[in-house]
């Protein structure tokens, strides 16, 4: 029997974009199913992707995505860089999510889950987030501005106030080649979507151009003819 009771957590909640129409599509399609299999790698590579020095519940439901780790403040880099590792490995893979990152009280014990923390990185994630990003509560960050502050840290803070985590870096196991490779295929089929799934497309690119130097943001403005 666990020690019933509430303590702090780093908590982190994911939603996976488009998600319900991948659904739709292997569910319906007659040519065989083309989600399914992929997304079910990426959470089988979630220990590996994760990586060490840190304990990590995660739990995985529909679109949703719950990352939790004890609350030690030293160990938000480390906290930080498992969400920027999953993000990277989901955009690889050919998908993108928003979500967000707070701690507070929080419990979880044999896939029972009870947390305020939670609750507030739900709110994050469906009220504030918008674009493929995951968001940092305020409440970390002013309780952490060394850690911000140091220049390896993986997250950025954008023009409209909000700090994200830094999921666009290329290294000895992704390339940057293969990071453009496959925001260009992100972007080329999510173009042709609704008017919401463009917006985010039109956040990425101008994301890719300023980390990875790519040219993929189309002008504001076009002539008429």
């Amino acid at each position: 029997m666990p020690n019933i009771e509430l303590d702090t957590y780093f908590v982190a909640f994911i939603d996976i974009l488009g998600f319900s129409d991948m659904v739709k599509r292997d569910s319906e399609s007659p040519s065989g199913q083309q989600y399914l299999s992929r997304l079910f790698d990426v959470h089988c590579q979630a220990e590996q992707v994760l990586g060490g020095g840190m304990k990590y519940e995660l739990i995985q439901f529909s679109d949703s995505i719950v990352l939790s780790s004890p609350f030690v403040i030293e160990r938000l880099p480390l906290f930080i860089d498992a969400i920027s590792n999953w993000q990277r490995n989901l955009l690889v893979n050919g998908f993108l999510c928003r979500g967000g990152i707070t701690f507070g009280k929080h419990f979880i014990s044999n896939n029972f889950l009870f947390s305020k923390a939670l609750i507030d990185a739900y709110y994050m994630e469906s009220n504030l987030a918008k674009q493929p990003r995951v968001i940092i509560s305020d409440d970390l960050i002013q309780l952490s501005p060394e850690v911000m502050s140091n220049p390896t840290f993986k997250a950025k803070r954008e023009d409209d106030g909000l700090c994200f985590v830094d999921y666009l870096y290329s290294d000895s196991i992704v390339t940057r080649d293969v990071l453009i490779k496959s925001i260009e295929k992100i972007i080329s089929e999510g173009l042709k979507k609704s008017s919401s799934v463009q917006e985010k497309m039109r956040w990425l690119s101008k994301y890719a151009d300023y980390k990875l130097n790519t040219s993929l943001s189309t002008p504001v403005f076009k002539n008429l003819a």
